[in-house]
């Protein structure tokens, strides 16, 4: 397992015991970061728009991108938020697989993914 020695980010809902409504970029001690350093083009689509396009929104499909030296896995998700078009992405500086991705996410944020009632698999 290669593990990422960049920051890495989350984007989605935090649960307890920093709970807000709706979805934010969040460090990996729970910290609200802004998000005007990342990429103009993942900025832009942080909010579900990264996601695999599927009208069911089936939890746990991922699609991997690669922006201007920032990877980013992204996939519906709603352990947080139970509302239609919820979605976590976890976001890193560098070129990174979609295993290498997911492995360091897995490291950095075990509070989110014990909530993961689901797999995260790259979608086709």
């Amino acid at each position: 397992m290669a593990v990422i020695v960049a920051p890495i980010y989350l984007f989605g809902v935090w649960t307890e015991p920093f709970r807000r409504d709706g979805h934010y970029l969040y460090d990996r001690h729970g910290q609200q970061v802004d998000h005007d350093f990342l990429p103009v083009e993942l900025r832009r689509r942080l909010d579900g728009q990264l996601c695999p396009v599927d009208p069911l929104q089936r939890e746990g499909k991922a699609r991997h991108h690669c922006v201007q030296q920032w990877t980013a896995i992204a996939f519906w998700d709603q352990t947080g938020d139970t509302r239609r078009n919820s979605n976590s992405a976890f976001l890193a500086p560098g070129v990174w697989s979609f295993e290498e991705m997911l492995d360091s996410a897995r490291l950095a944020f075990p509070q989110i993914f014990k909530r993961f009632t689901f797999g995260i698999v790259e979608a086709a």
